[in-house]
């Protein structure tokens, strides 16, 4: 009796063994599978950031200024590096030190004594500093372009002080969800006037950084 006890337990821990190692192999071939499988059925955007290394999206460059700082010459800089074959787009206010020094084909100057986009001459724009005129006005441009844009936003910091951080943020957003992968954007802001919360927020929006101090 005690034998055959035994030998019943002898034969329970055998199959538990091979179980184990069916299993091991089960696995083995499944996960695999499953991967493949979980990678065909992702969204779009998971895929993305499954290889982030890849993503087509628009160049983005957060540059962050000191104002005492030559920035000017490396916006300039920075637009001859990227623009080359791209429609440049410089939007700004009348004053800007860049009006005079960035060669663009199209200029938008936020003007608060305007109350709706007005063209000036040319390529030049007048438009309010408010968000939908802002996007309506860029997402306008993209669409008429025959070349990719090189867009230069001077500044966030302007922005944020007329609208407030949260439409800052919607503006960056939004006109970088207009542009497509063969375009650039250059956003310029001037940390030293904002919380370190709110340039932490702003960079979560770009590819690129770079300071200039």
């Amino acid at each position: 009796m005690l034998g055959l006890f035994g030998l019943l337990e002898l034969l329970a821990s055998s199959l538990m063994d091979f179980g184990l190692k069916f299993l091991s192999i089960l696995l083995s071939v499944i996960a695999p599978l499953f991967v493949l499988i979980s990678v065909m059925t992702m969204s779009k955007f998971e895929v993305e950031l499954l290889s982030v290394g890849r993503i087509r999206v628009a160049q983005s460059i957060l540059l962050e200024a000191d104002p005492l700082s030559a920035w000017p010459v490396e916006v300039i800089s920075n637009v001859r590096r990227y623009c080359r074959g791209r429609s440049v787009v410089l939007m700004t206010r009348p004053a800007s030190v860049l009006v005079a020094q960035v060669k663009s084909d199209v200029s938008a100057f936020t003007d608060p004594s305007a109350t709706y986009p007005q063209q000036v001459s040319g390529g030049v724009y007048k438009i309010p500093p408010e968000t939908s005129h802002i996007l309506n006005f860029i997402s306008k441009v993209k669409e008429e372009s025959s070349k990719p844009l090189c867009l230069v936003f001077d500044s966030l910091t302007d922005v944020i002080a007329t609208l407030g951080v949260r439409e800052g943020y919607r503006i960056a957003r939004d006109i970088l969800a207009i542009l497509s992968a063969d375009d650039v954007a250059i956003f310029i802001i001037f940390p030293k006037a904002h919380s370190e919360s709110e340039v932490s927020l702003m960079r979560t929006l770009f590819t690129h950084r770079l300071e200039v101090v």
